[in-house]
């Protein structure tokens, strides 16, 4: 599974780019795989490989807020839709309130 962070149109701030840089760490880590990293870093997506849209869509908003909130710099997660593109693609867009504002992404996930 590969993820990567399109376009985002945040505000250049001193810690913003750390913190999108972060994002982006703890979602190309499988939660789980490696010992190195606590079991709170990371994401799980294998799991969602063969499933249904509907599922993935249900379960996914509740794998991302374990993964993006266990950052103290991230307070909530907003606007969070899915789109599926094929089989093997989706779209995730939304907008993380942090401690430097509203960081609009989006997210690729492709199988």
């Amino acid at each position: 599974i590969g993820v990567r962070l399109v376009g985002s149109e945040m505000c250049i701030r001193d810690r913003q780019p750390a913190i999108e840089q972060a994002i982006m760490k703890n979602f190309n880590t499988e939660r789980y795989a490696y010992v190195i990293y606590s079991k709170n870093y990371g994401i799980e997506l294998e799991k969602y490989i063969g499933k249904d849209f509907d599922y993935i869509q249900a379960d996914l908003q509740r794998a991302l807020e374990d993964c993006l909130l266990a950052d103290s710099r991230i307070y909530a997660i907003s606007n969070l839709q899915f789109t599926q593109e094929g089989l093997d693609y989706m779209s995730i867009t939304l907008d993380l309130q942090t401690e430097s504002g509203v960081l609009p992404i989006t997210l690729e996930v492709k199988k």
